[in-house]
């Protein structure tokens, strides 16, 4: 499995830093692309928290709260409390900033 870069907020005066990982379709949970995806994202698979959505190409993240759908291109932020968010890529480089 990768690494994956932390991400910090560019607009808070304290800049919180998050695990970030940008979806690209698809699902890549075979063996042959486990060394891709982040440990943490397997993790969710493993927890039955990402699933793949009805729709071929989307994920959906199952949370107490509800489900969120993840779309190619959007990025799921997962904070140092463990909350799991889904960001359009383009609001995503607006509020996130590699470390």
């Amino acid at each position: 499995m990768s690494e994956t870069p932390k991400y910090k907020t560019i607009r808070d005066k304290k800049a919180a830093l998050v695990d970030a990982y940008q979806f690209l379709g698809g699902w890549p949970m075979s063996d042959n692309d486990i060394a891709a995806i982040p440990e943490w994202i397997y993790k969710l698979h493993k927890k039955g928290e990402l699933l793949p959505a009805i729709e071929n190409g989307f994920w959906r993240i199952i949370r107490l709260g509800g489900q969120q759908i993840v779309s190619p291109g959007d990025w799921i932020v997962k904070r140092s409390t463990g909350n799991l968010s889904v960001w359009n890529p383009i609001i995503f480089g607006k509020i996130f900033t590699p470390d």
